[in-house]
């Protein structure tokens, strides 16, 4: 079932889409936060909520206010953090989520600034957090720098990578998962760029082994903390 509508920001920037993708007996619901580039109705968006909901697993994405009017800019850090708040809020207050885990997710952008708002207040029930394609750096000029509040993020975090990702060094990432200890996953899609986009010549495709490698990895990670805060709870939850 899917369920499109908008929500409020605030006076200034007024109401936001949103699309709820929400299979039969869904398991987890995901909230999915957009890249700078990748509004909530790009093929990438498309694609990742579809594969989720063949695993179970309900989504819920959102445009920021720049995105919903079209625009290339986004707006400034704190609208968007205060974007990503709303969203949540108005799943908590809104929204039937009866006994269905949370997870937060973002695409570039959209998964760093989630996890800057857990990291400074955490949202409420949020059982883990999901990068798809982590900007860690600028284009080609490693650094760390983005990635110093990280330890600040207390629940689970599970980062895919592309193994050329041109905007996250795979060594720096690796040695900023290892600090991070175990609440700290790593998943390297191999030959995928920032957008998990591989050449031509090899034997996978992006449409079929790349996203179903992504979705069985989303799907191992869900399960792992569903399972470790309530065991009884896998495949036995839906919404209300």
């Amino acid at each position: 079932m899917k369920k499109e509508g908008k929500f409020k920001v605030s006076e200034k920037y007024g109401y936001v889409s949103y699309i709820l993708d929400n299979p039969l007996d869904a398991k987890a619901l995901v909230v999915i936060a957009h890249g700078a580039g990748v509004p909530m109705r790009h093929e990438f968006m498309d694609d990742y909520a579809r594969i989720l909901s063949k695993l179970k697993i309900a989504s819920f994405r959102f445009n920021f206010p720049y995105s919903e009017k079209n625009a290339k800019t986004p707006n400034p850090a704190p609208v968007l953090e205060d974007t990503i708040s709303k969203a949540y809020q108005y799943i908590s207050e809104m929204i039937s989520v009866k006994g269905v885990p949370l997870f937060g997710a973002g695409k570039s952008m959209g998964g760093r600034l989630t996890s800057m708002v857990e990291a400074k207040t955490p949202i409420k029930d949020l059982k883990g957090l999901i990068f798809l394609g982590f900007p860690l750096h600028a284009p080609n000029r490693p650094s760390k720098d983005r990635a110093d509040y990280l330890p600040n993020v207390k629940i689970p975090m599970l980062f895919i990578q592309g193994e050329k990702d041109a905007l996250a060094d795979l060594n720096l990432m690796k040695d900023i998962c290892k600090d991070l200890g175990k609440k700290a996953k790593l998943k390297i899609i191999e030959d995928g760029d920032h957008s998990f986009k591989i050449p031509k010549q090899t034997e996978r495709t992006y449409k079929k082994e790349v996203l179903n490698e992504i979705a069985n990895s989303v799907n191992d990670f869900i399960d792992k903390q569903i399972f470790a805060s309530s065991p009884e709870s896998v495949g036995k939850i839906g919404f209300g």
